[in-house]
Order: C-alpha cells, then structure tokens, then sequence
C-alpha cells in the first residue's frame, strides 16, 4: 500500500467536520431566495467591524475590490495619486492600484520577514503620496508603528492588507485595526475562506464607507441618483452566509498553523534553510511557511517524488513584470529578487497533524544531508 501524499493544501478535509453546518447555510440561503447582500452580509459586516475595531465593514466580491474602492474613496478627498508598496507582492494588489487610478512606487522587502521594509519606505514616501500599503504577507504582520509615523508625517493614509494575515496581532491589536483602512479577502484559501470570492473593506471613517456602499453597486446603493459610476463588486449572500458558519472555527485553525510554523522554526535550524524571522512586537497568523534555498528546483523536485507538496509565493517580482515596460530594474529589489528565485512554501495546513509536519522536516534534513 503506497504512502498517501502530503498535500499542501486540502480544503475538503478542512470543510469535511462541518460540511453539515456549510450544507445548512446553502440550504437557507436557498430557501430565503436572497442571494445578493441581504441579512447575512449585513451579520458578517457586524462581526467584521467589531473584530477589527472599526466603525464599518463593506462586504465585498474580492479583497481585490476591498482595495480598489478604498483607494478610489481616499482619492475623493485628495488628489495625491501615488502609492507606495512592497516589490513582492501578489499582483492582484498591483491590480488594485492600478484599476484605482494611481501610480505604484515599489519599495524592496525586509529579510526574514518579507514585509515593507520601513527604511526604504521612508524614502519613497513624499507629498505625492496618497497610500502606503501595508501587506502583511505570509501572515507576518509589518511594523505598522513606524509605518504609521511615515504616513502621518507626510500626510497619507496607510492601508493595511490583511488578507493572508486574518488573526494576527501587532502590540496585543488585531491587524486591520491600525491603519486608516484596511481590506480583507476571503478567497477559499485564506484562514477564514469563503467557498468562492469574497472580501472586505474596513473603516471608521464614515464618508469612504459610504462611497464604498455605492461603489460596489455601479455608484448608488439606492439606484439613483448616480453621481458617479463604477462596476459590480457586491458580497453574495450565500458567501456570507458560508462565512459566518465558519466563523467559529478559523481562529482554531490559526492556531493550528502557528504550531506547525513554530515546529519548523525549532527543528529547521542551521539546515541550509534560511526560515523566516519572528518579532517580539508580533504575533503573526502563519499563511505561508516560506523558507529560501538555493537549490529550490531541486529541492522541490525531491520533495515531490517523496509524497510531498510545496508551492511558491511568489516566483516573480511585482516591480519587474512586463506590464510595466522595464520602468523598475531589478537591483532596487535585491531582497524580492531573492525571494523570486529562492522561496519555497513548506505545507502548514490546519488539516495536518504534528506527526505530518514532523515527517516533511525528518525528509527535509535527510536530503539536506542533516538527518
């Protein structure tokens, strides 16, 4: 009898204990014949803001979308059209930025935690600047006190992306509680993941969350007057619904996966890995395990025809794609560039075990000749 894989992800067996409670939401929701925002939009935007501090919570089709009206608001009082973010980033954040009208700077990473190094930051930042975009990738939260300072100094917003970082904690607060907004996505994925696209946008200012309202209805949430047009970016009930069924469960699968990554960080040492950094002032929501290596094809390669999974995030740099026509060169972004060509995603999955985990790091030491 073979060995089963290790798979990187598995949301059948994730969903599988609840699948009753997830049946029911369809089933109600079916029922009831609303399936477009409704009640359950309303009951997930309630426990959205009150979990992150804010005053309002827009549901959303996409974190995505999150991030394009909110920009798109904060630009209807401020005719800055710049913004500032990490070179490694997934791109549907450079989408964003772009769909909403405004211009990207990129700034490298910082090593070890692959977030928006403050430093560099700084330097980009200048009385152009609309945003700064927080992303908390990987689940390590950014060191959102000092990126704070940067953007009150210069008079712009910080915008926090959480949407791989749901459940993390900077200072003891939950991440999307610091910036002046914050997006969210719950794409199936993430650690609170809908069973399609949805997401989120988070504020308390109170005139962004009413442009939001009508933005994600073509620009009117009562149908007319339009005093501005956009396009559908409306939450499905049934999404929301599904969200909320799951809502009593994901910070346990958070949990979950902090243990695996801490595993890793104890047994992983000193193995030709470089693993990634953990901060005091942090308690991150491990999305992604990301370890670098040299030999990452190879490694990879190796795992694989062992039964186990790995991915990639990300093996491009946002900065350098072809989109943008050779603007930005690749030695402003040496840390993202190493990340591109290094970076490997060992499997956290809350699904998995102790002894599954312990068994990619047993095979990890073997080929690496530490075991």
């Amino acid at each position: 009898m073979s060995t089963p894989p290790i798979l990187y992800e598995d949301l059948s067996q994730l969903h599988e204990p609840i699948q009753p409670l997830i049946e029911e939401a369809f089933r109600k929701s079916i029922k009831k014949g609303q399936f477009i925002l409704g009640e359950e939009v309303e009951a997930f935007e309630q426990k959205l803001s009150e979990s992150t501090y804010r005053d309002y919570a827009i549901g959303l089709s996409s974190g995505t979308a999150a991030l394009t009206l909110l920009l798109k608001a904060m630009k209807e009082q401020n005719d800055r059209r710049m913004v500032v973010l990490p070179a490694m980033v997934c791109m549907p954040v450079v989408a964003a930025v772009v769909e909403a009208g405004c211009e990207p700077i990129f700034v490298d990473v910082s090593f070890g935690r692959y977030t928006i190094d403050p430093d560099l930051a700084d330097a980009a930042m200048n009385d152009k600047v609309l945003a700064l975009i927080a992303v908390h990738l990987y689940g390590h939260v950014c060191e959102l006190d000092r990126l704070k300072l940067l953007c009150e100094r210069d008079g712009a917003y910080l915008l926090e992306d959480c949407a791989q970082a749901q459940g993390a904690l900077w200072k003891g607060k939950p991440v999307g509680s610091f910036g002046d907004a914050a997006a969210f996505s719950f794409y199936p994925t993430k650690h609170l993941g809908a069973l399609g696209d949805a997401g989120a946008a988070v504020t308390s200012n109170s005139e962004w969350a009413e442009y939001i309202k009508k933005a994600r209805e073509y620009g009117s949430f009562t149908r007319g007057p339009y005093s501005f047009l956009t396009g559908n970016y409306r939450m499905d009930t049934i999404q929301a619904a599904i969200l909320l069924a799951k809502w009593p469960y994901w910070m346990e699968w958070v949990e979950k996966r902090n243990t695996h990554a801490r595993l890793y960080l104890d047994q992983l040492i000193e193995i030709g890995l470089e693993l990634p950094k953990k901060v005091v002032e942090a308690k991150d929501a491990q999305h992604v395990f990301p370890v670098l290596s040299s030999n990452r094809n190879r490694l990879t390669q190796q795992l694989l025809e062992l039964g186990i999974e790995t991915a990639q995030h990300y093996s491009y740099v946002s900065a350098l794609q072809p989109v943008f026509k050779g603007k930005f060169i690749s030695k402003d972004y040496p840390v993202a560039c190493k990340v591109a060509n290094e970076q490997i995603s060992l499997t956290c999955s809350a699904v998995h075990k102790q002894e599954t985990i312990e068994k990619v790091i047993k095979h990890l030491k073997v080929i690496l000749n530490f075991g």
